[in-house]
């Protein structure tokens, strides 16, 4: 829900990764930073297609849903008004307005939740008709995670579905689809000049390991998926591919397994992940859980980095609080 470019700065999770320091110049800035400060995009406020069938039949995407935030207590501020309006994410003027903040501000790259439901895309209008079509995208960098999770009825429009908590969308694919995804992915964004790449090598991130082993069948089948994109990757010119995964969850040696296995390149966070507690003492523990688990990972295999959350408000929440 990241509509407007204040939003997105208050309610994205921002990452620090060090970047190598070469000078080179390239077609997006001057010279590679020190650090890159990424804010992730929820893409939702537009009129998407398949959105439009299931979810938001208003055209203007989950914005429709914001407008009725009701509120629960005397004073409470609802429903929540964007400064900038009730701007479309798919808006190349839009999303001008957006990159400007952004760098003026510091954050130089931006994280598109990407999506692939029922054999097609979902929400990419943002990218592809926003940011990809936005005048000045060249003064930043920009790369996909693929939101590979489930997605219930209610769980992007509580009005419409209530208590239905059916499942609306797998977010597990089939090999035919996830060679068409390679492909997209491949052709539309990692050959885009400003699509963020590691020591040449383009940042693909994914949210569910689980329902990525589930596409595949087993974690075997995984590597054997994960090779196909790497090969197709190299086939188009880089000498590999970034794969990056959200550390989500409960810590375990299973997890650490998985990831050496694989051949992750880096970790990093969406949100805090696991359990949602609301007390600070559990949530503290957790905490010291996910630095032990970092720390297992770090060395059993040096070679996975740990790309930093240095700040987060979940955005979807922040709406209707």
């Amino acid at each position: 829900m990241v509509c407007t470019m204040c939003m997105c700065l208050l309610m994205c999770g921002c990452l620090n990764v060090q970047a190598k320091k070469n000078g080179e110049k390239e077609v997006r800035a001057n010279v590679v930073p020190e650090y890159y400060v990424a804010a992730y995009i929820w893409p939702s406020c537009h009129d998407d297609p398949m959105g439009h069938e299931v979810l938001w039949p208003e055209g203007t995407g989950e914005w429709e849903i914001i407008k009725k935030g009701n509120p629960r207590f005397e004073g409470h501020y609802q429903p929540k008004v964007p400064l900038w309006g009730y701007e479309l994410d798919n808006d190349p003027q839009v999303m001008e307005k957006w990159i400007d903040a952004a760098t003026d501000h510091g954050v130089n790259t931006f994280i598109f939740d990407w999506y692939w439901f029922n054999n097609g895309p979902f929400l990419e209008g943002c990218l592809n008709d926003g940011f990809l079509k936005a005048k000045n995208n060249h003064k930043m960098n920009f790369y996909i995670m693929w939101a590979d999770h489930d997605v219930a009825r209610n769980y992007w429009n509580v009005h419409r579905y209530k208590d239905d908590n059916s499942r609306l969308w797998d977010g597990a694919i089939d090999w035919e689809n996830f060679r068409i995804v390679v492909k997209r992915v491949i052709e539309q964004y990692f050959k885009q000049p400003n699509y963020l790449k590691l020591d040449g090598k383009p940042v693909f991130s994914i949210f569910s390991l689980d329902n990525l082993i589930k596409t595949f069948g087993d974690l075997e089948g995984t590597c054997k998926g994960l090779d196909y994109f790497r090969s197709e990757v190299k086939k188009a010119g880089f000498p590999d591919l970034h794969i990056q995964l959200i550390a989500g969850g409960v810590p375990n040696e299973e997890r650490v397994e998985q990831i050496e296995k694989l051949g992750v390149s880096s970790l990093t966070q969406y949100n805090w992940g696991g359990p949602i507690y609301e007390d600070y003492v559990r949530w503290n523990v957790f905490r010291n859980g996910m630095k032990r688990f970092l720390s297992l990972i770090s060395r059993m295999h040096p070679l996975v980095g740990m790309i930093r959350l240095v700040f987060l408000i979940r955005h979807r929440k922040m709406w209707f609080i």
